[in-house]
């Protein structure tokens, strides 16, 4: 049986190059392999927007949202 599901995760779980990223990535491949995988995320580096696509592929439905940090003051 074919499930949808919600995962949250709190960074994008692509390039698998740190312990969180890793973790998540490797989770989110499993779950795609057997459902449709509606993932969550926020993009906290510029350079991992480059990224999306790839995710998105293994996603029926990403939403990445862009966190800004705060200026110093």
């Amino acid at each position: 049986m074919v499930a949808n599901i919600l995962y949250l995760v709190h960074r994008l779980p692509y390039p698998p190059n740190k312990g969180d990223k890793v973790r998540s990535y490797h989770l989110l491949k499993h779950l795609a392999a057997r459902h449709r995988v509606h993932l969550g995320t926020f993009v906290d580096d510029e350079d991992d927007l480059q990224y999306l696509d790839v995710v998105r592929a293994e996603c029926a439905e990403l939403c990445a949202v862009r966190l800004h940090p705060r200026p110093p003051g």
